[in-house]
This record gives C-alpha cells, structure tokens and sequence, in this order.
C-alpha cells in the first residue's frame, strides 16, 4: 500500500527541544487552505492508499475535519500525526465522522517530566485527554516517540501508559512500573477510572464494553495500539542527537516491555535505522519491502556488502554516520531474518494471504481466521508473520462470514487473537453465523484474567488450543521469547479448565523440548486432568522458521522420549490427538500403538499444497494415502532415510 505524507502547516503549540520541523512562524501561502489541498489531491492522484497528514501541529487549523474528510472520501486511509493537546471530545468526534482512520500521538513519556522536553507547561495532560478522547471517539491511538537524550530516561514508561487505557490494568501498570523505577502518574488514571467506572463490573459483557459508545464516551479497551519510535538525526540541537547504537539499545528495552502487554512497536518510517543494528528478536520493528534500497540521505556501509536485507534496506543514515562514525552492527546473513523483516509485496496483499487458512479437523472443512497478527511471545518455531498489523474488521468479518457459509468451523487464532479488544465480538459472529462451537488457538497469557476466559467461553468457544511448550518456567520462557509468560499461561489453562470449554494443550516438540517429553505428559496430567494433549512436531513450512539443526530434532532422537510419554500416558489417563494433523509426524514415526489408535482418512492434497515428499518407501506402505510424509524443509535437513513403510 502506498503511502504518502502532507505538510499542513509549519506551526506548532509546542516546542521540542529535538524537533528541527516547527517554524516560529506560518508561511501563509503553504498553510493556505487551497494550498494544502492541492497538495493532498496530488498524493491521492499519485496512487496514495494511506494519507499522513502532518505539521508543525495540524490542530491548530480550523479547515482540520474538511481536510481529513476530502481525503477520506476518496478512499484513503487517513493518519493525524498530532500532539493531541488541543483534542477535545468534540474535535476527536468530528474527526472520526471525518473519516480519520488513526491518530498517532507525540507522547514521548508517561508523566510531566514530558512538559520540560515539549517546553509546554501541561502539556502532558493536555495530550494525554486527547489520547482518552479520540480512544473514546473509536480512532485508533498509535504513540509516537523520538529517541533523543532528552526522552531517553522516559521512553520505557510508554507501554504501561499506553497500557492503561483500561482501568482494570492499573495494577499491573504498576507493577510494570515498579519493576522499571519509574513512579505512576497520579492524575490520568484516577479521573480516568472515574469515568469508566460503570464498565469495571461488566468488563466483557457483549459488544457494548467493547466498542466506542456514543452515549456514555467509553473507551475501546486497548484502542493504543502501537509504539512508533524513531531516532533522529537532526536537529536544532546536536546534544540531543544519539548514537543509533545507544538509540538502538533503547528501543530494544521498550519493545522488551511492550511485547508482554500485547503492544505492537515498529519504526518510523521518517526517523528510520538499519536492521543490523538491532537483534534479530525484533526484527518485527521493521515492514522492508524489495527494491526499496534507494533513500535520500542514507549511504551503504562496506559491512553492507553480502547482506540478506541489501535489496529493500537503503542503509545507514548519513547524517548519524557522519556525527558519530559507524556504529556496531551485524551483517545479516539468515535468509529467514530477512523474511522476517520484510514485506512479500504489500501490506495488504500480505494480510490478504495469511488473513484465512485452509484446515481440516476431524469434523471435516475448518477456517482458521487471524484477526490480528502481533503476540506476546515470540517462539522461533511460529511461520505467522507478526510483523504484520491486523486487517481492517470489514475484512476480518467478511472472512468470518465466507467460511461460516461453506459451513466450515470456525478457528480464531492470530498471532494471539486475545491480543484484540474485539475477540469477544469475533467469537461470538463465528458462533452465530457457523452454528458451531468455535476454536480459540490461543497462548492463554491473556486468560489469566479469569472473567475473559469465561467471557470467551460464554461467546462461543467450545475448544480452546493452547500453546505450552514445556513444563518449567525457564524452559518454556526461552521457548517463547517472553519472560514471565509461563505462570500466566499455566493460570490461563487453569480458568479454562474450570470451563465447559474443552482444553487442548497444544505442545510443538522441538530440539529445545523433545527430551523432556515424558515430565511433560506428567505435569498435564497432574494439572489438568480432562485435557487433551495435542502433539505437533516443529514444521519448517516457511522461510521464517529457520531449517536449522537446532531448531528440529530428527525423529529417531525424539522417538525415544515420545515413547516413554505415550506409555506414561495411557497410565494417566491423558488423551494424545494430532499425529494424524499436518503439523504432526510422517505416520511410519508414531508408535505403532499410538498408530493403530488413530482413525485415519485419506490426505487432501489441496492442503498439503505442495510442502510435504515422499521417499521411495512410501509407495510400499499402507498408509501411504493417509500420511502427508515428510517436510520438504526437513528432507533437505535430515534427508528421507528415516521413513519406513508401515506393511
């Protein structure tokens, strides 16, 4: 989708000590209301699908609404870069009537101590109201952040702001708080709560306290959606600039704390760094897309040559080089990296392949609908590109309506679909339309809020699938990338198990794991004893699952350990579903008693879509017509010498 940026006015309300775009004062002939429209009908005439307009401040402008509503209604996707301060309940109302789409707020701290680098006494409440009244007005909030010395102290408050815009949160904001050092605001919270008291008691109770209300001014839960940071380099002040290495760091600890409250954090597009120099954990902070090499005022580094990303990555900014010499990077090297990184062609046409997938469960025909692709984990082994933002929710229906017409069960998953404020809602249009139960895939870290598990349940979902990887804290948390999520995972199945909903733990057998398969087994059974135990086998079915021996076991090293699991649970009582499921294992690998359990049918081949081969044994098996072999990715890892025909 492209995109383009218009310049309303040069004049702002504040005064950042970092900003090098405010003008003391108006240009009349460019602020001029034919002006600024010219210049928005030439972006839309050039093929402009997402229009950012931007200042100076835009606020300031009477003509605001009209413009946003001359570009909306030409079909585009209309973004407000703005500070907010002077957003009013009835601006923030106007506007979304308008057709603004999102609002993206500089808001570069969670407290006052944001007034000394806006040099605007209030400033910070002044914003923060606005951020409450387009939240209110059903704009969707994005938080905007330079990366500057000055804010440098305050940016790792931003996700518990923009995590509090519900009020049942503001304990956990505080223990986010507190595990940072930084003290909570006093002011925002409290006359916030004030006002979406009426909700607390019915947090999750249907539509009306899930969507913008007209009526009583309720905010959507979770309506901040992302952290955008950007790091400058240039500025009216030289001292503020950073290294894009410091720089670099410091957004890695924001999106650290961001990533576990479910908020998703990118880039700018306009203040933008190499991925080389940040980890390869987020390189979700980055959409590149192929040929987009060339940029203005960016220049290739030797360490450029050979790298993986060097066709969509225009290099270093020469500014920043220039002030501060080559900062500490790492070539990239792994194709899968770069998938991770980029874009396969637009972001729409991305969402448009991953949105819906094909399944085939034991009911038959099923419909897995992501309706948003971020998470709070960040397993290795997950082909779902997170990087992704949600598709809008006339898509995320229609996609819902289509299957639930086929007559296909229904599967709600993400990402991690929990992460959406709607996932109440899409749970319950599944069940109305399909008539049947709905599948939630889910990590069930959101769970742990018992009231939202019940919430789920009550909407529709008849079987929740849960991914828990291991037995322990500290495996499962290396598992996953995200520290602390283990406990609340655990907490999470508990509330479901206290549910009608069946409980499938869902368990992908990787190097890290396969040996401790048998204490897994024993930790379910012990927890959760009516649960199935659903076992997949780490598919490298993308190049964003990396075909590495470190990643994938060979099945003669797991077999052992599956063994010994399955014994211990036919002991227990506990229930083994998935091998005959894609994402399990060629059949000839499962134990033969666990084989001779499985109620087998013939493959669809429609599904495989190609990603699965067969040895020369295969053709003298008989189950060849109900196995879908083996991985390709896997054949060129380990080879096919494992397969055996089953006689």
């Amino acid at each position: 989708m492209r995109a383009a940026r218009v310049v309303t006015n040069q004049t702002c309300n504040q005064n950042c000590t970092y900003c090098d775009r405010r003008a003391a004062v108006e240009d009349p002939a460019f602020a001029r209301g034919p002006a600024v429209v010219a210049r928005i009908d030439a972006a839309l005439e050039g093929g402009a699908a997402e229009l950012t307009l931007t200042g100076g401040e835009p606020t300031l402008r009477a003509d605001l609404v009209e413009l946003v509503r001359r570009a909306s209604s030409r079909g585009a996707k209309v973004v407000l870069e703005t500070n907010a301060a002077r957003v009013t309940v009835p601006l923030a109302a106007a506007l979304r009537e308008a057709g603004l789409s999102v609002a993206r707020v500089n808001l570069a701290a969670a407290d006052a101590r944001l007034d000394a680098v806006t040099r605007d006494e209030g400033g910070f409440e002044a914003s923060w109201r606005g951020v409450q009244a387009l939240a209110c007005a059903g704009v969707t909030v994005e938080l905007q952040a330079a990366v500057v010395r000055s804010t440098l102290p305050l940016l790792e408050g931003l996700p518990a702001l923009a995590h509090d815009v519900h009020p049942e949160r503001s304990d956990e904001r505080s223990e986010a708080r507190s595990r940072m050092g930084a003290a909570a605001p006093e002011t925002h919270g409290a006359a916030y709560s004030r006002h979406q008291a009426a909700e607390q008691a019915h947090p999750y109770d249907g539509v009306s306290a899930l969507q913008p209300s007209a009526s009583d001014g309720r905010a959507h839960p979770d309506r901040v959606q992302a952290l955008v940071l950007g790091i400058p380099v240039q500025g009216p002040d030289a001292t503020e600039l950073l290294p894009l290495d410091v720089a670099a760091r410091a957004i890695e600890r924001v999106e650290a704390l961001a990533r576990p409250m479910g908020l998703a954090t990118r880039l700018s597009a306009d203040a933008w760094a190499p991925p080389c120099l940040f980890s390869a954990r987020v390189a979700h902070l980055f959409s590149l897309t192929p040929g987009g090499a060339e940029r203005a005022g960016f220049a290739r580094l030797p360490g450029c040559s050979g790298c993986e990303a060097a066709d969509r990555c225009p290099g270093f900014p020469t500014a920043a080089v220039e002030r501060f010499g080559v900062p500490p990077h790492t070539t990239i090297r792994d194709p899968r990296v770069r998938r991770k990184l980029s874009l396969i062609s637009t972001v729409e046409e991305q969402i448009g392949r991953e949105l819906i997938e094909p399944s085939h469960g034991p009911e038959g025909e099923e419909a897995i609908v992501r309706i948003n692709f971020h998470c709070n984990q960040a397993c290795e082994f997950c082909f779902v590109s997170t990087h992704l933002p949600p598709a809008d929710e006339a898509r995320i229906e229609r996609a819902i309506r289509d299957a639930a017409a086929r007559g296909a069960k229904l599967v709600i998953s993400g990402g991690e679909p929990t992460l959406n404020p709607r996932a109440v809602e899409w749970v319950r249009l599944a069940r109305a339309l399909s008539g049947k139960p709905v599948m939630l895939q889910t990590n069930a870290i959101r769970l742990d809020d018992a009231k939202l598990a019940e919430a789920l349940v009550d909407a529709g979902v008849g079987e929740a699938f849960v991914s828990l990887h291991a037995d322990t804290a500290a495996l499962s948390d290396a598992i996953t990338s995200a520290p602390g999520t283990f406990a609340r995972t655990v907490r999470g199945l508990d509330n479901l198990a206290r549910t009608p909903a069946t409980v499938v733990v869902n368990h992908v057998i990787c190097e890290a794991n396969h040996a401790r398969l048998p204490q897994f087994v024993e930790y379910v059974a012990e927890r959760w004893p009516r649960a199935l135990l659903n076992l997949s086998f780490i598919a490298p079915m993308t190049d964003m699952v990396a075909n590495q021996a470190r990643l994938i076991p060979r099945y003669g090293a797991v077999r052992p350990h599956l063994e010994a699991a399955l014994e211990l649970a036919q002991s227990r009582g506990v229930r083994v579903v998935g091998f005959q499921s894609m994402c399990g294992l060629p059949l000839c690998q499962v134990p033969p008693r666990a084989r001779a359990q499985l109620q087998l049918s013939p493959v669809d081949e429609k599904l495989s879509r190609g990603e699965f081969v067969k040895g020369e044994v295969c053709g003298r098996c008989s189950l060849s017509d109900r196995c879908y072999g083996l991985r390709r990715r896997y054949a060129d890892l380990h080879g096919t010498a494992e397969l055996e025909a089953v006689v």
